[in-house]
């Protein structure tokens, strides 16, 4: 199984994005699990080895 994570700051964004590549996946009959992640603090903890790719999209903002 494909493991993707996607960061992105923004929920609807967010939601649009794992609903696309999860849409993708099963017209395409790939088994993958897709985690959505509002920004990539887990990932830079150490969890990175458990994602085989990773869709970041989000930034940071400057004030």
């Amino acid at each position: 199984m494909l493991r993707i994570a996607v960061v992105e700051d923004d929920a609807p964004t967010r939601e649009k994005l794992c609903t696309l590549i999860r849409d993708h996946a099963v017209s395409k009959g790939k088994d993958l699990a897709v985690t959505p992640l509002e920004d990539g603090s887990s990932l830079l903890g150490g969890a990175l080895s458990g994602y085989d790719i990773i869709f970041w999209t989000s930034c940071s903002r400057r004030s």
